[in-house]
């Protein structure tokens, strides 16, 4: 008995199909060329894909990052020109018209929480929550800085500006944005 390579299909269809491909050789070519470069393609589509998916995690994360050091150089920046109003209300001794800046200083987005702070003592001169008025804060980092400075801690950023007077420092501001 003969064995049969292509088991389940008759000889005789097996030999119209070797007809119609020797007859047709050129077509059958072209299928397969158009086969390869379907699949190709495809290929080159999936890695496109995923590459344009990476750029574009890498592209938000580096925006985020970006706008977050804008937001953080704009806060210092307002804080820096609020603290020259304060100023020169502390030089004149007018602590109500401090207090009707801080009033409507904290009305402006993202302000969470002002304070100004007795430099020498770290006592709480004035704020916008009036129970911290009188207390005394202890473990405060930006005391003794002589220089504005921006901390960021639990979702916020608090900017410490130095009151300066002539000759000594009036007092520090704390200004807390929300992130």
């Amino acid at each position: 008995m003969e064995k049969n390579d292509n088991a389940g299909v008759s000889p005789k269809k097996q030999s119209k199909l070797k007809g119609f491909i020797l007859k047709n050789k050129v077509t059958v070519f072209l299928l397969l060329v158009i086969l390869g470069v379907f699949s190709w393609g495809s290929f080159k589509n999936y890695r496109l894909k995923a590459q344009f998916e990476k750029n574009k995690m890498e592209t938000e994360i580096r925006d985020a990052i970006r706008l977050d050091s804008i937001k953080s150089a704009s806060y210092e920046l307002s804080t820096k020109v609020f603290s020259w109003a304060i100023r020169s209300e502390m030089l004149r001794n007018n602590t109500e018209q401090v207090d009707q800046f801080f009033l409507s200083f904290i009305k402006e987005p993202n302000v969470r929480k002002i304070q100004l702070l007795n430099p020498d003592t770290g006592k709480v001169l004035l704020s916008t929550d009036k129970k911290e008025e009188g207390q005394v804060l202890s473990q405060l980092e930006g005391l003794k800085t002589d220089s504005l400075t921006a901390v960021r801690a639990e979702g916020s950023l608090k900017v410490y500006s130095p009151i300066m007077g002539l000759n000594t420092k009036l007092g520090l501001l704390i200004v807390e944005f929300e992130n």
